[in-house]
């Protein structure tokens, strides 16, 4: 019984440090200070979502063609919806005074705007076009409606890029009298 209560402490402990490694935080304007600060190209980090969103948009039923993502019928009305999943990877695709753009699929052309909240978070963006939490956003060229549920979805880091740092080594060769 000992054997197993010590096989099932070392498990814990390593399951909990495995997972302190890849905690993730909000990308806030402070954090982007820092990094930018140490020259890190935001472009080359990975970022996540913290919450889940879907993009809909109505189709004609003639032109049910869908680019990614599924076609609802509702309403006698014809949906596409995308979802993107809370803690999904992306990548920066561009970077602006106080917004980056951030796309979670293959194509760097579809992506979604985080821009920063007033509580210093980068936050997917809201124009409040149909209220609180649901708004108009530009995707793949075409408008949909960007609903979420919740808090305004905030853009994630790992927190281990906090104290990453770019540096140049050089090993000097030497050099010999004539």
């Amino acid at each position: 019984m000992k054997n197993w209560n010590s096989i099932l402490v070392i498990l814990t402990i390593f399951l909990l440090s495995s997972c302190a490694g890849t905690r993730k935080v909000a990308f806030t304007q402070d954090i982007r200070n820092i990094l930018e600060s140490k020259n890190i190209d935001l472009t080359t980090l990975q970022y996540y979502v913290d919450g889940d969103v879907v993009l809909a948009r109505e189709i004609s039923s003639d032109t049910a063609k869908v680019v990614k993502g599924e076609v609802v019928l509702q309403n006698g009305k014809y949906y596409e919806t995308i979802t993107l999943k809370s803690n999904t990877p992306g990548v920066c695709t561009a970077v602006y005074p106080n917004r980056v753009s951030v796309s979670f699929d293959a194509n760097n052309n579809n992506f979604l705007p985080f821009v920063q909240a007033a509580n210093n978070a980068y936050q997917i963006l809201n124009n409040g076009v149909y209220g609180n939490n649901v708004s108009v956003i530009w995707y793949n060229g075409l408008q949909y409606i960007l609903n979420y549920t919740g808090h305004i979805p905030n853009l994630l880091i790992k927190k281990s890029v906090i104290n990453k740092s770019n540096t140049d080594n050089k090993i000097m060769k030497g050099r010999k009298i004539n």
